[in-house]
């Protein structure tokens, strides 16, 4: 890649925004200025900034639906608070609160529509916002599904709000005076529903919160031993962090104390709402304690260690879903040297009687759903490969009744068959079920032929033979998620709940039973109308090798096949297959409406960009690992898209962009110093050093030493010198995603600018992996949106 004439002016410029006290509008060619946050062009803007709600979880009854409105972008000022770390979670010591990406700024409530009801027009109701821009969490419908539950962020704390579905106000209003706990889980579940109508909540809260802009005395050193093979280094912690105390919490205010505070990790409530298991942080076998709730008013009483002499180390403790108060958990024990199986142990309260295996693996066992007293769905894990499994299992007659096998699948694709479950007592789910004893799962995988496109589909699935039955598929030209059966229809059977969406159209709520038409729940509009008429191409091309891929190509509304080509965005995230015949299986489905989310590639549709998402399959040989030739098969990928975008006669070859996030930053600068296909690049929170991550990374399983022409040839940074095109890197700051640490677009910057070569660095402060607030997500559209008109402007030479 030789260096363009064009370019032998060094653009190598580190720039740390939010050093000002405003924003200013960009300018269109102004050049850029340190110190200071810049807005992008207000078409990027308006579609950045679009909200697009979405559905939550349906209540007991099947009648409301939780409805929200994610805070993906808030007021920079609240990434400011203090913040520190727990291992690798991060919390506001201030708040005993968690740092989430998963907040949201509004909530509300649909109503689902039954047989009979004759009511059109909106189902939904938003409740108030918070004056001050809080962010919202935890939501809960109570047992009933007359109250919802949720909690308010605010700096001081977590505070508990409530509101009556049953009056037609819906107003906003506080439960108790607590601050709520969740550093390390909810803080909240429901007791199951108490026979006079008085629902409850047990939480978890906090100590007072210390003063505002102190800082905890130190506690000791900080210690670091090393005895055993680890893959991360431990922070230093500060253990009021860990402290918090559990209290019953009325809805008429009233609070009574029930388990003294401690470091609880985990706080979970018996189905029959009698006893509660308490994990304590450590890992010696008697952290486990489950406590009666009854059998003294102070909740003192009827302490049992129940896990403390098991041989193996008990990991995912819980409660079964289905039983009143039965524990389960997890074992992995060695019976023959070098040989290590699995085993799913219960025991029932009072816990008087031996615990109970109820199945054994030589896989590793990943999870456990609980369909009642005939039925477990326990999931496995082969060792050696990503292939996962389902079995059906009926615990009142393990083992002596072989499990059934299910389904089977790897991990790079899809479940086939995801069993749907439905709200039980104490926050608890189970298996949802037909009459006759099936279960109802949710698959996407083609109904038709090979080559058909994945259509999602409902189905009965016998636990006893693991026959499948097909009940409802998407109809064609759209894409119909179902998210959940709401009850039966005289004479029409079942009836579901799907997300319905299409180009152009956005995921809205209806109801759908095989005796009547469709049943609108929510009627959004598309937030953003400019990607709602883009024009969509399906691309489907050859690898040099063979393999059959598929890409997206998204086109400005207004361009016209006649028109000049267009130049063009190229996004990917490559992905890890073990066969060939695993990767063809993965094809995109059609019908999905575009979102404009803060950093997708599709908002450049507004300023004269084409957009492509190709496939980019890394396939491993056999026996062997797909980074073995990821190099290869990257350079491939993108080459076979390119030329299949090209073909199409509305994309200028000679003006293309890579742009990626996180994996697919690495893609992006990969692909800058082992191709000649880009003009530029924008790289976007990467890891570009693997051998800053030496003990594994992104499906590679192998450390440093045991692979070290992996590491190399997977670290674009050591190939820094083969890199001539401009490069915008962005990063912020307090990323804490162990491999991509701020350094690893530092050190790439420096390396570009020892060689002279055309890149300029953006640092984000008080961003972690991908940025969250405002002033920092429109900065960085001003950024890529400068990048891109400076180096693909029709103008510029090729």
């Amino acid at each position: 890649m030789n260096v363009l004439p064009q370019l032998r002016f060094w653009l190598a410029v580190g720039v740390v925004g939010g050093l000002g006290l405003g924003m200013a509008r960009a300018d269109e060619g102004a050049p850029p200025r340190g110190g200071e946050y810049r807005r992008p062009p207000q078409v990027l803007e308006e579609l950045a900034l679009a909200p697009h709600p979405l559905s939550l979880v349906v209540d007991a009854s099947g009648r409301r639906v939780l409805v929200a409105e994610p805070a993906d972008i808030v007021p920079l000022a609240q990434l400011t608070w203090p913040e520190r770390r727990l291992y690798n979670l991060r919390y506001y010591p201030e708040a005993s609160a968690a740092v989430r990406d998963a907040d949201y700024a509004a909530l509300g409530v649909c109503s689902v529509p039954v047989p009979g009801d004759v009511w059109e027009g909106s189902r939904c109701r938003w409740f108030e916002r918070p004056a001050d821009g809080s962010r919202l969490r935890h939501p809960l419908f109570s047992p009933d599904g007359s109250r919802l539950i949720f909690a308010e962020l605010h700096r001081e704390g977590l505070e508990l709000r409530q509101v009556d579905l049953a009056t037609p106000s819906g107003s906003v209003r506080p439960v108790a005076p607590v601050r709520l706990y969740d550093v390390l889980g909810a803080p909240c579940t429901f007791f199951p529903a108490s026979p006079s109508g008085d629902d409850s909540l047990l939480c978890r809260v906090a100590r007072p919160a210390p003063p505002a802009g102190t800082s905890p005395e130190p506690q000791g050193p900080v210690l670091r031993d090393s005895a055993a093979p680890a893959l991360a280094e431990a922070d230093s912690i500060d253990p009021r962090a860990l402290l918090s105390s559990v209290v019953r919490v009325g809805l008429d205010g009233r609070v009574e104390s029930l388990v003294e505070e401690g470091p609880w990790r985990r706080v979970e409530l018996s189905p029959d709402g009698q006893r509660v298991l308490l994990e304590r942080l450590g890992t010696t076998p008697d952290r486990f304690e489950v406590r009666s709730l009854t059998a003294a008013s102070d909740g003192s009483a009827a302490i049992v260690r129940p896990l403390a002499t098991r041989r193996g180390d008990p990991h995912e403790v819980t409660w079964r879903d289905d039983a009143p108060a039965t524990l389960s958990w997890l074992e992995a024990e060695t019976d023959v040297p070098g040989e290590v199986t699995d085993r799913l142990w219960c025991w029932p309260a009072p816990f008087e009687a031996a615990p109970r295996v109820l199945f054994s693996s030589k896989e590793m066992l990943e999870r456990t759903r609980w369909g009642g007293g005939d039925l477990a769905l326990v999931e496995t894990r082969a060792a050696a490969s990503s292939t996962r499994r389902r079995w059906a299992m009926d615990p009142s007659r393990s083992p002596e009744r072989p499990p059934v096998l299910l389904a089977t699948w790897s991990a790079s694709l899809e479940d086939p068959a995801v069993p749907l479950t439905r709200p039980a007592a104490a926050g608890h789910e189970v298996v949802e079920r037909s009459e006759d004893g099936r279960l109802w799962v949710r698959g996407g995988a083609a109904v038709g032929g090979p080559g058909d496109l994945p259509r999602p589909t409902l189905a009965l699935q016998d636990p006893a033979t693991g026959e499948l039955e097909v009940r409802w598929r998407s109809p064609e030209g759209v894409y119909s998620r179902p998210v959940a059966v709401v009850g039966d229809a005289a004479g029409s059977g079942p009836r579901f709940l799907v997300a319905r969406e299409a180009e152009g159209e956005p995921a809205n709520l209806e109801v759908v039973s095989s005796g009547s038409p469709p049943r609108s729940v929510t009627g959004w509009t598309h937030p953003a109308p400019l990607l709602a008429t883009a024009r969509h191409q399906r691309l489907e091309y050859r690898r040099t090798d063979g393999l059959e891929l598929t890409a997206s190509l998204y086109l400005p509304p207004s361009h016209g096949t006649s028109e000049v080509p267009l130049p063009m965005i190229f996004w990917a995230y490559p992905q890890s297959f073990e066969s060939r015949d695993l990767a063809r299986r993965s094809a995109r489905p059609e019908a999905r409406s575009l979102r404009a989310e803060p950093l997708s590639p599709l908002l450049w549709l507004s300023r004269g960009y084409a957009v492509l998402e190709p496939d980019m399959p890394i396939v491993a040989s056999p026996g062997g690992s797909a980074n073995d030739r990821w190099r290869e098969q990257l350079v491939a990928d993108a080459e076979a898209a390119v030329a299949a975008a090209v073909a199409t006669g509305t994309v200028d070859p000679g003006r293309i962009a890579v742009l990626g996030h996180s994996y697919g930053a690495h893609m992006a600068v990969a692909l800058l110093a082992h191709t000649d296909l880009f003009r530029t690049g924008v790289a976007m929170a990467g890891a570009y050093n693997r051998t800053l991550t030496p003990f594994g990374f992104q499906e590679e399983p192998r450390s440093l030493w045991q692979a070290p022409e992996v590491y190399r040839r997977l670290s674009p940074f050591l190939d820094a010198d083969r890199i001539s095109e401009p490069l915008l890197l962005i990063h912020g700051l307090e990323d804490s995603q162990q491999a991509t640490r701020p350094e690893q677009s530092e050190r790439l910057f420096e390396a570009l600018s020892f060689l002279g070569r055309p890149a300029r660095l953006v640092l984000l402060p008080h961003e972690g992996h991908r940025p969250r607030g405002r002033e920092s997500v429109l900065h960085l559209l001003w950024e890529v949106d400068r990048w891109l008109g400076l180096y693909l402007a029709p103008s510029a030479d090729p």
